[in-house]
This record gives C-alpha cells, structure tokens and sequence, in this order.
C-alpha cells in the first residue's frame, strides 16, 4: 500500500508540476507568455486601480509579459523583466509561442545639460527622493514610462521609470522616476513585430487554464484523483484477492495430486493380490485415481492344471 501511494503522488506530480519531477530544459518551452496592448499598465496590486502609489509603469506596447498566475477573469499576474506585479486581461493577447524578444532592453537617455533632476519613489515631485542625478549625465537606462503628476511650471505629465548607476558609486543602484521634460536623447523604442500567425488574433480566444486560479485548480484535480485513487484500490484489492485464490487452489490441487499419487504408487507397489480387490469401494477408488475402468487380471498359473500323462511305451496307448 505504502508503494501504491507513492506512485499515485508521483503521478499526480507529473501531471500538476512536471518542473518539480523533471528538470526543467527552459523556462521558455514551460512558460506563457501574453502580448502587451496600448496603455497596458503594470499594478502594484490587484486591485488594478490607477493611483500613483499602485502603478509601476506602461509596459511598452507590442512587448510581452510572462504570465504567472490567474488571480481573476480581469487580472493576471505576470512578470516584465525583472518586475513582478498585475495586468488587465484585457489589456493582452495570450501568445502560442515563446518570443525571442521578450522585454524591451537596450533603451538609454541623458539628462539635459541645462539642468539635473532628482530620481524620485513616484511619479510626483511631492514623493521621497532616492537621489540627484547631475546635468549632463548620460546612458541612464530607461526601462518604461507612467502618467504621473505635473509638476509645477512642467507642460506634461509624463515620466520615465529609470534603472541608475552613478559612475563614482557603481555599488549604488537606484531605480525610480524622473521627470521627462528634464531627458534628451531617449532611444528610438522599437516596434516588436513578433505578432501573428503565432499570436491569437481573436481576443476572447484565450487558454482555458489561464482562467483558474491556483485554489480551484487544486479542487479539481482532487475531484477527478480521488475517485481514480478509489477505483484504483478497489480494483488493485479485488485482483489482491483472486491471486490469492488462485494460489490457494494451486497448492490445494498439488497436494491433491501428491496424495492421490501416493495412494496409487501404494497399491502399485506392494502388489496387491486379485483377490483383495472384492471391495467395491476399493475398486472405485482405483479407477478414480487412474483415471481407467478398473480391469481384473487373472494370474495364471503352470500349477493349475495337471501335468500331461506320460506313457512306456505304445502300447500303453491302445
């Protein structure tokens, strides 16, 4: 029993997660991945709601997320890069493939050399501040922009979300937002164009298992295991007994065999004489052991019968 129950949960393993019996070759050929839309926003939580404390950034369009859980039929959980947070459902495509070209990367900008800024918590100028970047500095890695709060005597709203290293400090890294008006020479965001056939184009197409979430997939794979497991047993119990049977009457049919030999080999043996073969019984029990109708054999013997007469001479004869 202790075996059986093993290998039902190594089964189960198998088929719930395969990466925890087998060792995963790459999380591309066991991830799924989803195409980002315009103005998909990367939360802070799932409650998806806007404020500026709960967004990360836009992710850039036409890029792709990695899909880790389905918290709702509106929300999922996904990781872009290096960061992990919700989306709206609506806001993707699932995609049948794995991208080559996943995350956006690459993207650099420099401050203007008219003035610094300040790399900020949020996209606020009322938010903590992490650190001064100079004027002048280049390369900063962009990673995304946010709609955030126009600051005052600013024209537009916009901030970018940024990965910094100070070359005097290189063990410091901040990430955070700074201002747009105060950025030049941003890269030139390419467009993916890893997009149909292998992406779905009809929205509401989407894979069923995306749409359960942890709990209920839990539930139901111990629905459908537990009558499996059940019958299982049931039937593994019932061939347990016939085997058991079966070997009772094997055993139960060579001592059978090994007695009724002894008893024939015994009558064989000791030469018992015709005539003690009077009982009836006897005689039935002989020809059930040998299987053959039982047969009387007559001994005959010189002595029975009397000797020719011999004579003298010819005389004698008439």
């Amino acid at each position: 029993m202790k075996k059986i129950c093993v290998f039902l949960t190594f089964l189960i393993l198998i088929i719930w997660k395969p990466n925890y019996i087998f060792n995963c070759k790459a999380e591309a050929e066991i991830s799924t991945y989803a195409k980002v839309k315009n103005e998909c926003i990367l939360f802070k939580t799932s409650t998806l709601n806007n404020e500026i404390n709960n967004v990360f950034f836009i992710i850039p369009e036409t890029y792709f997320v990695m899909i880790i859980d389905t918290v709702s039929d509106t929300c999922y959980k996904v990781q872009y890069g290096d960061y992990i947070g919700y989306v709206d459902s609506s806001k993707v495509i699932i995609a049948t493939f794995s991208p080559i070209v996943k995350f956006l990367d690459g993207i650099t900008c420099d401050i203007k050399e008219s003035s610094g800024t300040q790399v900020w918590s949020s996209p606020s100028a009322t938010s903590s501040i992490f650190t001064t970047i100079s004027a002048g500095t280049k390369n900063i890695k962009y990673i995304a922009s946010v709609y955030g709060d126009k600051p005052s005597g600013g024209e537009t709203n916009i901030w970018y979300y940024v990965n910094y290293t100070p070359e005097n400090n290189s063990t410091n890294v901040y990430e955070g937002y700074i201002y747009s008006e105060n950025v030049t020479n941003l890269t030139n965001i390419a467009i993916n164009t890893e997009t149909n056939p292998e992406v779905i184009p009809n929205e509401d197409i989407k894979e069923f298992s995306l749409y359960i979430s942890s709990p209920i997939k839990i539930l139901l794979i111990s629905i459908v295991s537990i009558p499996i497991i059940i019958l299982f047993l049931i039937l593994l119990n019932k061939l347990s007994k016939i085997i058991h049977k079966k070997t009772v009457n094997d055993e139960n049919g060579e001592n059978n065999y090994y007695n009724n030999y002894s008893k024939f080999d015994y009558f064989k043996e000791n030469k018992i004489e015709n005539n003690n073969f009077n009982n009836q019984n006897l005689k039935n029990e002989i020809q059930n052991l040998s299987k053959k109708p039982f047969v009387r054999k007559i001994k005959i013997s010189k002595t029975n019968y009397p000797s020719f007469p011999s004579y003298d001479s010819e005389d004698d004869l008439l």
